[in-house]
C-alpha cells in the first residue's frame, strides 16, 4: 500500500484514477491544480505523485520542476491527453526531461496504471483472489466515452469481465454473441436509447439484470428519467455523477438478492 497524490483539473480523469488506486489498496489524495498539489507535497508524506500536464494556475511541468527542486527524493509520474498547443507524446517526453519517472497517455486502462505504479515503487504486482463465482460479465452501454471508460475501469479493477457498447444497438449485437450477467446502460443515446434497450431486454432477455444510469437531459431531469427506467424493468438506478463505491454496492445488492 502506498500514499499517492493525484493532481488533475479534469474531474472525471481524477475520479477515475482515484477509484483505480483506491481499489488497488492505496491511500489516495487528490488536487485539481498544481498549486494545490504542491501544498499536499509540502504537508503530507507521499510515496508517489501522479500529475496531469495541462492545468490552470500551475501546470504539470512547473509542478514537476518545483517538486524535484524542493523534494528531490519524490517519485513523480506524468499523464496527459495532449492539448491544442502540444500533442500528448511530446508533452510526456518533455515531462520525462523534467524528471517524471514514468508517463501515461490518456485515456488509460486501470491495469496499465497499476503496472507502472508497481514499476516506479519497486513493488511486485499483487494478484487478488476475488473468487471465481464473484466474477461477472457486464456490458457498459454509454455514448459518453468518459463515463463509459470510467465505469468500465471501475468494474475491471473489481475483477469483472467488461464489454463496452456506445448505444443500445451495439449492446444487442454483443448479446447475440456473449453470455452476460448484467447490463449497465445510460438512457439518452443515439440509435437505440436506454428505454428502448430496456424494453427489448425485458422481452427477449428477461434473466439479465439491468442498472440504468443518467445525468438527465435538456428535456428531462435525471430523477424523472430513472424512475421511468425502473418502470421499464431496471433493477437499480444510479444518477450521474457517481463514485465507484455506489456502483459496486448496487451490483453487489443485485447479485446477493438473486443468489448469483
Amino acid at each position: 500500500m502506498a500514499r499517492i497524490l493525484v493532481v488533475d483539473d479534469d474531474e472525471f480523469s481524477r475520479m477515475y484514477l482515484v477509484a483505480i488506486l483506491t481499489r488497488a489498496g492505496h491511500v489516495v489524495e487528490a488536487a485539481d491544480n498544481g498549486l494545490q498539489g504542491l501544498r499536499h507535497v509540502a504537508t503530507d508524506k507521499l510515496d508517489l505523485i501522479i500529475t496531469d500536464i495541462f492545468m490552470p494556475m500551475m501546470d504539470g511541468f512547473e509542478l514537476l520542476a518545483t517538486i524535484l527542486e524542493r523534494y528531490p527524493d519524490c517519485k513523480v509520474m506524468a499523464m496527459s491527453g495532449g492539448a491544442p498547443c502540444m500533442r500528448e507524446q511530446l508533452a510526456l517526453r518533455v515531462a520525462k526531461k523534467f524528471g517524471a519517472m514514468e508517463c501515461i497517455s490518456k485515456p488509460f486502462r486501470s491495469h496499465e496504471v497499476c503496472e507502472k505504479i508497481d514499476m516506479v515503487l519497486g513493488n511486485h504486482p499483487v494478484t487478488h483472489d476475488r473468487g471465481e463465482n464473484n466474477v461477472k460479465t457486464i456490458i457498459v452501454v454509454d455514448d459518453d466515452d468518459t463515463y463509459r471508460f470510467y465505469l468500465a475501469g471501475i468494474l475491471r479493477q473489481a475483477g469483472h469481465t467488461v464489454l463496452e457498447a456506445t448505444d443500445g444497438a451495439a449492446c444487442l449485437t454483443i448479446l447475440g454473441k456473449e453470455k452476460v450477467d448484467l447490463i449497465i446502460t445510460d438512457i439518452f443515446m443515439p440509435n437505440v436509447d436506454g428505454i428502448d434497450l430496456l424494453a427489448t431486454l425485458m422481452r427477449d432477455h428477461p434473466r439479465i439484470r439491468v442498472i440504468a444510469i443518467s445525468g438527465g437531459h435538456a428535456v428531462m431531469r435525471s430523477n424523472n428519467i430513472l424512475e421511468i427506467a425502473k418502470s421499464f424493468g431496471a433493477r437499480e438506478i444510479i444518477a450521474k455523477p457517481f463514485v465507484a463505491e455506489t456502483v459496486l454496492k448496487q451490483i453487489s445488492k443485485i447479485f446477493q438478492s438473486t443468489g448469483m
